[in-house]
């Protein structure tokens, strides 16, 4: 079946409403939203792959009643990054439609784990994968993520790190504490400081070297959830104490670049 026109807040639903498993390879923000909000409305699944320059995602949303699209990534960017102008390496739409052809087979022969409340990162540069455990988050509050192979989790009486809220990070920025954006190279809006380092999330263990452990760490994100399984990684498999995080992350407020 072809659909000689694009998908939109009109004809979404009507689209949507007769296939049995949703797998979403657009290449805008907007559709990416749009196709998941209806799917959650429709109880449909929703197979997700994205790609930029080197690396690739992919997850499956909205499986069985699991995480949806907006309990990872709760609200749609300021700014995301263009394809047209950054480029992607041509065989990654290969590698990462591969991995979704997969779990669609997968769902319909109900075999094996299915990538719900999982996503799989895929780095070509090192021919590395790597998988992030994340929950549902129904009221779309903080989101706490964990990765899957050390298995550690997030509990409400943690006491190896300190919540800061927006007056509070702004205060430390005047002073000599290490700030980590854990974010994507590409995520708005960008902050400037004295020690800055900007190490997405997929990335800290390769690079740990590059993090000083007898200073204060400040991690910050979007919206607090990748921050605080940095703060987890840190802590848990590398020792680091002194931790901070910005609670509910940069969308909490606007800070100018």
């Amino acid at each position: 079946m072809c659909f000689p026109f694009s998908i939109n807040d009109e004809n979404a639903s009507e689209i949507i409403e007769q296939f049995d498993i949703i797998i979403d390879g657009s290449d805008n923000i907007e559709t990416r939203y749009l196709v998941n909000d209806i799917c959650v409305k429709k109880n449909k699944p929703l197979i997700y792959g994205a790609i930029y320059k080197f690396e690739g995602q992919v997850s499956v949303f909205n499986y069985k009643n699991g995480p949806t699209y907006r309990c990872l990534f709760p609200e749609p960017p300021n700014t995301a990054p263009d394809c047209r102008e950054a480029g992607v390496l041509p065989v990654l739409p290969g590698v990462i439609g591969t991995l979704m052809a997969t779990e669609a087979i997968k769902i319909v022969l109900d075999l094996g784990e299915i990538l719900s409340g999982k996503l799989l990162l895929y780095n070509a540069l090192n021919s590395s994968f790597s998988t992030v455990k994340f929950e549902k988050n129904t009221n779309q509050d903080e989101l706490f993520i964990q990765p899957e192979s050390s298995q550690i989790t997030c509990q409400s009486n943690e006491n190896f790190f300190t919540q800061l809220d927006e007056s509070t990070f702004l205060n430390k920025m005047k002073t000599n504490a290490v700030f980590l954006d854990v974010r994507e190279l590409w995520e708005e809006p960008q902050i400037e400081c004295l020690n800055l380092l900007r190490i997405p999330l997929d990335q800290i263990e390769n690079r740990i070297n590059e993090i000083p452990q007898n200073e204060e760490i400040v991690v910050f994100c979007q919206s607090g959830g990748r921050s605080k399984m940095a703060i987890h990684l840190l802590n848990r498999s590398y020792g680091f104490t002194n931790l901070f995080n910005l609670e509910k992350g940069l969308n909490a407020f606007h800070i100018e670049s």
